[in-house]
């Protein structure tokens, strides 16, 4: 690339940005009304975690009361797992329009936060969802969401007995290549941890 060239393409990002300019700004200006001043003004910390009961009880009463010390733990850990959620989110959604890079990379980075937010809110109301059931739902409601999850696993374990299967066959010298986790599965799997098979028995 020559000299010329060169000072023709960094002109033409600088007329690129200077159009853009406006814009950004406008962005800056709606980050700060809506995710700042008003996600972040609720925060999701130990004030609305629900408090262990001193209340002891008799034999009957006990029971009751282990039960709802079962769902409180349960439900105090959604909280966490949530916030965490909900604070990657604000990271991600207040990042600034313009990135530094090339256009193209700066276009691929659009389309991964794109894809990235969309997997949060998916689970994000997932999770909403079955807190909510937790809460509110029927012992039927809740036992669905556990057979979902036991319906996934066993797919899931299914899927890896045959791909150790078919990895047998393949020479030692070999090497498989590793599979990163994606966003999709990492939350999905940070969620289904607390859907556990007990959590109907112990309704």
């Amino acid at each position: 690339m020559g000299v010329e060239e060169v000072e023709l393409y960094t002109r033409a990002e600088e007329v690129r940005q200077q159009i853009l300019a406006p814009s950004e700004k406008k962005f800056e200006k709606l980050l700060v009304v809506v995710v700042k001043n008003s996600m972040q003004r609720i925060e999701l910390g130990e004030n609305y975690m629900l408090l262990a009961s001193k209340f002891k009880g008799g034999i009957v009463l006990g029971r009751h009361l282990e039960e709802l010390e079962f769902i409180r733990n349960l439900l105090n850990q959604q909280l966490t797992l949530l916030n965490q959620w909900r604070q990657d989110l604000i990271h991600r959604m207040t990042q600034p329009l313009m990135q530094d890079g090339e256009e193209g990379e700066q276009y691929q980075y659009s389309i991964d936060l794109q894809h990235t937010l969309e997997s949060y809110l998916h689970y994000y109301g997932r999770m909403l969802t079955f807190r909510r059931d937790l809460i509110s739902g029927t012992e039927e409601t809740v036992a669905k969401h556990v057979a979902n999850v036991q319906s996934q696993n066993d797919h899931e374990s299914m899927v890896k007995r045959r791909e150790d299967r078919i990895r047998s066959f393949t020479r030692k010298h070999e090497e498989q290549p590793n599979k990163e986790e994606n966003l999709d599965k990492r939350l999905e799997m940070e969620m289904n941890r607390l859907i556990t098979p007990n959590l109907v028995s112990t309704l």
